[in-house]
């Protein structure tokens, strides 16, 4: 976090890497899943993915790393050492599946029992996944 003022007053900002894990955790709070998405693929080389790693490892839930992993895949972003940080990421998964769209539909879509992901919905993502 950085300390900022405005007209005066302190005032708290996140950086890059930790609002992209409140968007993963909570999609439904900063636009849904289709933000997100566009958000990363827009500037991948300006996130500091050692720090998302750092935040990551904190983070009380696995729901943002299972979001995160299953788009860095499936939207093959250039992320530095990727298949070594997708590794990493996928061996603390927690069981469970999460909905990509939390407040998207329950009942269509499919699972990808490789990021514990219920795809919800339609997306810039490719249909077919590995490890589907």
């Amino acid at each position: 976090m950085t300390r900022r003022t405005l007209d005066g007053q302190p005032l708290y900002v996140t950086d890059r890497e930790k609002t992209l894990l409140d968007a993963a955790d909570r999609p439904e709070l900063s636009g849904g899943i289709l933000q997100l998405a566009q958000a990363l693929q827009a500037a991948p080389a300006l996130v500091d993915w050692l720090q998302l790693d750092a935040y990551l490892q904190r983070w009380p839930n696995t729901s943002p790393r299972k979001r995160l992993g299953y788009l860095v895949e499936t939207l093959a972003l250039p992320v530095p050492d990727r298949e070594a940080r997708l590794a990493r990421w996928q061996s603390a998964l927690a069981p469970g599946v999460v909905r990509l769209e939390p407040g998207g539909a329950r009942n269509t879509g499919r699972i990808v029992t490789r990021w514990h992901v219920h795809v919800n919905v339609a997306g810039p993502w490719s249909e077919s996944v590995v490890g589907e």
